[in-house]
C-alpha cells in the first residue's frame, strides 16, 4: 500500500530559492527543517490537514485490508 505520510513534498526556501525536500509526516509533525544555507524553517500544519491526511490513509488502509481478506476467504 502507499504510504501517504512519506511522500516527498518539495517548496523553496524562503530565503536562498533552494529547493527543500520534506514529508507530510514532517508537516503534522510540524518539524523544523534546515536549508543547506542555514536557514531554519518551522513546518505549519494549520488546519490539521496533514494529520487529517495521514489518518484518512490509514483507515483506508485498513478497511482495503478488510476488504482483501474477505474476499479471500469466499
Amino acid at each position: 500500500m502507499l504510504d501517504i505520510a512519506s511522500e516527498v513534498i518539495q517548496a523553496e526556501c524562503p530565503s536562498c530559492k533552494n529547493m527543500l525536500e520534506y514529508t507530510l509526516r514532517q508537516i503534522s509533525e510540524e518539524a523544523i527543517i534546515t536549508c543547506s544555507c542555514g536557514e531554519n524553517i518551522q513546518l505549519v500544519d494549520e488546519k490539521k490537514m496533514a494529520e487529517k491526511t495521514i489518518g484518512i490513509d490509514n483507515l483506508l488502509d485498513k478497511n482495503m485490508d478488510h476488504l482483501l481478506q474477505s474476499l479471500a476467504v469466499k
